[in-house]
């Protein structure tokens, strides 16, 4: 996989997650899936998409 599309893939996966909310069942499948592509923990992830606040309380 080339850089173009590593960049295309891990923003992808961010767009699908920012599309649904944090109680979906199909987030845990792309969190896994982008945490897995991009290296990143799943604490940035929720960070990233502002639901650390949202799944901690």
């Amino acid at each position: 996989m080339n850089n173009r599309e590593y960049l295309e893939k891990r923003n992808t996966l961010w767009q699908k997650l920012r599309e649904l909310e944090p109680d979906d069942e199909r987030v845990e499948a792309l969190m896994l899936e982008l945490t897995n592509h991009a290296h990143i923990s799943r604490e940035k992830v929720l960070e990233g998409l502002g639901w650390f606040e949202k799944l901690e309380g």
